[in-house]
């Protein structure tokens, strides 16, 4: 992966810090400048963390928002989610979304889904 590559981060990667070497590493690394995500990937995060009982989620979801460059959600994101025609979850058609709007075609994931996107690129750890 080249340095300067803009990235987006898929929930599943902020997931995986406690199970995963590779992706605990990668994610003390995080530059905001890099590295991207949006409210609907974050909100995933805090879902799935407060489900399985893990301690002060509030304060690691606030650490990843000062460590990542956050993107907002628009209506247009949504709109063209639901037109996506690819087999994946609305959550990931919708980070496909955000990521054409803000000119990044690199995804972060272990979701071989987003392979049938041809307009992105991704790369997992």
């Amino acid at each position: 992966m080249q340095a300067s590559t803009i990235r987006f981060i898929d929930a599943n990667i902020f997931l995986s810090r406690w199970d995963d070497a590779a992706a605990r590493d990668y994610l003390e690394t995080l530059d905001p400048e890099k590295d991207y995500t949006s409210v609907t990937v974050l909100g995933e995060v805090y879902h799935v963390l407060t489900r399985k009982g893990v301690d002060d989620v509030f304060r690691l979801i606030r650490r990843l928002m000062a460590m990542t460059t956050v993107l907002e959600v628009t209506q247009d994101d949504l709109f063209n989610a639901v037109k996506n025609p690819i087999d994946i979850e609305i959550n990931d058609k919708i980070s496909i979304a955000v990521m054409r709007r803000n000119g990044i075609d690199t995804i972060l994931s272990y979701d071989k889904g987003f392979d049938q996107d041809k307009t992105i690129k991704r790369i997992g750890l």
